[in-house]
């Protein structure tokens, strides 16, 4: 951080430098941060399709979901080959409750990075908010193969499995999301509705 800031103070015009800060302020939550740079990133280089993924990541964290999808769309429309300008378009897609476009976004992340584990959490999601609980336990199952240390994983697809009434499935999902994250709340709560549902109190 402090070498991309000390960059900036030598070259006021570094693209590259705003670009790589915002993107560690977004990682450590400082989302208005991460939007400033980023901005300034996009007024130097109006072209720079990562610059606006990140502009547009940012602008989502802060809950502008309609100027989030904006920065998003010209960043796909400039590297329609950039994985990452269409995840993040999918997901921004997904909390707007637009599954048939996200669904899209995702098969198309899914063509450039066939290995790319969290678009299929993603895909699984958005069939789970259709829910189309196969196709979405489908996905987990992908994402679950690339990412097998991934509580979040089996807590979605243990939550598919429930909606399925697949009570003991969904609870051997819950046991191995507790198995890597003991303290998650969630996983505690399913795993005893689905024992609920089969009379074991």
């Amino acid at each position: 951080m402090e070498d991309y800031t000390r960059a900036l103070r030598v070259n006021p015009d570094f693209v590259d430098a705003y670009y790589r800060r915002g993107r560690l302020y977004g990682a450590m939550g400082e989302h208005d941060r991460s939007f400033q740079d980023q901005s300034r990133a996009v007024s130097l280089s109006a072209h720079n399709a990562p610059a606006l993924t990140a502009r547009g990541v940012a602008r989502a964290a802060l809950g502008e979901m309609q100027w989030a999808l904006n920065d998003l769309d010209q960043a796909c429309a400039l590297a329609p080959r950039l994985p990452d300008a269409h995840f993040q378009r999918g997901k921004v897609r997904l909390d707007l409750e637009m599954y048939d476009e996200a669904l899209e976004d995702f098969r198309h992340v899914i063509e450039l990075a066939p290995d790319m584990a969290p678009v299929y959490m993603a895909r699984g999601d958005t069939y789970a908010a259709m829910e189309e609980y196969w196709q979405a336990v489908a996905d987990y199952d992908r994402a679950a193969e690339l990412q097998p240390k991934n509580a979040a994983v089996y807590y979605a697809r243990g939550r598919a499995r429930l909606a399925l009434r697949e009570y003991r499935r969904a609870i051997e999902d819950f046991d191995r999301a507790l198995e890597l994250e003991p303290a998650m709340a969630v996983g505690l709560a399913n795993r005893g509705s689905a024992y609920e549902k089969i009379g074991e109190y």
